[in-house]
């Protein structure tokens, strides 16, 4: 019973997330409903984690185990493609071993935020980035003090929705960091794990400190606090990407 694992593309505008629920359309509902047509019968897929609605993937790792390979590896990425929509698309297949799982085998996820810091709000890039206008530009540096204190070993019980289910709020984020391209301000943030919104509810706080003009030792100060209510707000889904899946 091979085991195979997939890389998926998707762009979340239309999806009420990646898992599976009654009476809404999303990524996991859509990917199983193709995968049953291809092997005639139901298959269950599992995810690296859950993107929720209206968040997109570049490189989204999930896999199942089947009784047979049906369709050659190689091609099995053009025989998903076919039957899948445009908004999703599997960019990689391979077998794995039996050992391996999607979400328990990862050792570090990559998200990255993307923000249009710009005048006028564009046709084109509404579904994809954050539009955050100012009258002077965003300053880097200023964000990037408030986003180190991200950086380590911490209960981000602050940083999390009141839903959020995981019994231990302890993560180690590797990497919380801010650039600029052009009118583009990107937030790259990587951990071990993710929290139920963490990412999007971090940035919200940094920006929210960052209009106040707050100090920095106040990100670390909401970090202790261990306090929803103390953290700020959280920031819209549409700019949030999952960037990568390390093994």
């Amino acid at each position: 019973m091979p085991t195979i694992k997939l890389i998926i593309e998707y762009d979340g505008t239309r999806y009420a997330g990646w898992q599976l629920q009654d009476n809404a359309c999303t990524i996991q509902g859509v990917m199983e409903t193709v995968l049953a047509r291809i092997y005639k019968k139901p298959v269950r897929l599992t995810a690296s984690g859950r993107t929720d609605s209206g968040v997109h993937a570049l490189h989204q790792a999930a896999h199942y185990i089947v009784d047979d390979v049906t369709v050659p590896i190689e091609r099995l990425p053009a025989a998903l493609n076919y039957h899948l929509p445009i908004d999703i698309r599997v960019t990689d297949a391979a077998i794995v071993p039996d050992s391996f799982h999607a979400r328990f085998s990862a050792r570090q996820r990559k998200y990255v935020y993307v923000m249009r810091n710009a005048r006028y709000n564009s046709a084109f890039y509404r579904n994809f980035t954050w539009f955050y206008p100012t009258r002077e530009p965003l300053d880097i540096k200023r964000l990037n003090a408030y986003a180190e204190y991200v950086v380590g070993t911490h209960n981000f019980r602050a940083f999390c929705a009141i839903t959020d289910m995981n019994r231990s709020k302890i993560r180690t984020v590797t990497r919380s960091s801010f650039t600029r391209r052009g009118e583009f301000v990107y937030f790259f943030i990587s951990a071990d794990a993710f929290l139920h919104n963490m990412v999007r509810i971090t940035l919200g706080t940094i920006l929210d400190l960052y209009r106040r003009n707050a100090s920095p030792d106040a990100m670390l100060e909401l970090i202790i606090s261990e306090n929803r209510k103390n953290a700020g707000t959280t920031a819209p889904a549409h700019g949030l990407f999952l960037k990568d899946v390390i093994y």
